[in-house]
């Protein structure tokens, strides 16, 4: 299934699966999760999927925001904008809220935490409700996290994410070079040339639709994609398909 443009990866298995293990766990058992991995795996498409799969709060946490603007960011998202006061007593209503809701949180780019009390807040948050957590960040994070001992023994589960296979490929070729025939040899060359890497498929995806559509082909082979600048990572310059009729 499809939905909008949020393709069944295997990714998003793997978050719906972590959700899903704190969601059912048995409650004397501690309810936080991790999902980490590299940049462009599709980690955010998968949080997107899961919250609305487990009616779940999401935040995509940013870089320069402070506690204070974690807080209200999040009481924003719980529908707490009313809320006023010491940062304390903001935590506690979010702390509240969740427990009282039992919904999920999931906090996206959750690397930014680690900086400025975030995660110890984030800590505090968990404590206070003990709710289903789930933090989402780049590669390194599990290992940066050990640094919290207090909130990394509560970590039940913890998943990294994989390179796209075949089937995601095909998923993603079905949103974003529709009408376009694609062979399993041009997925499987797509896949090497992009490293797996979703939003590379993506974008390169878009890319041969487009060069597709200009020449008015319906199917395109391995070697039609020496014609498009392809997303695979390295320079543009360096990527840049050599002219048709060209030695």
């Amino acid at each position: 299934m499809i939905t909008g443009n949020l393709a069944p990866l295997r990714n998003v298995a793997a978050l719906l699966e972590v959700v899903d293990q704190l969601v059912h766990r048995d409650m004397t058992l501690p309810g936080i999760g991790v999902f980490f991995g590299e940049h462009g795996a599709g980690k955010t498409s998968a949080t997107t999927f899961a919250a609305n799969e487990f009616d779940a709060y999401l935040i995509e946490v940013q870089s320069i925001w402070t506690r204070q603007h974690l807080a209200d960011k999040l009481l924003e998202e719980l529908d707490l904008r009313g809320v006023r006061g010491t940062l304390p007593k903001k935590v506690d209503a979010i702390s509240q809220v969740l427990a009282s809701t039992g919904r999920p949180l999931i906090l996206d780019d959750a690397q930014y935490l680690m900086k400025s009390g975030m995660m110890d807040m984030a800590r505090d948050i968990y404590q206070g409700c003990q709710t289903p957590m789930v933090f989402v960040g780049e590669p390194d994070f599990e290992a940066n996290l050990t640094k919290w001992p207090n909130i990394y023994d509560r970590v039940l589960v913890s998943t990294e994410t994989v390179s796209c296979d075949l089937g995601d490929a095909g998923h993603l070729g079905e949103i974003y070079c529709s009408g376009i025939v694609l062979g399993d040899d041009v997925l499987s060359e797509l896949l090497d040339r992009t490293r797996g890497s979703a939003r590379r498929l993506s974008v390169s995806f878009s890319r041969i639709r487009e060069a597709a559509r200009r020449r008015g082909l319906r199917q395109v082979s391995v070697e039609f994609l020496d014609e498009v600048l392809l997303h695979t990572g390295g320079i543009v310059s360096a990527q840049r398909p050599a002219k048709r009729g060209a030695a």
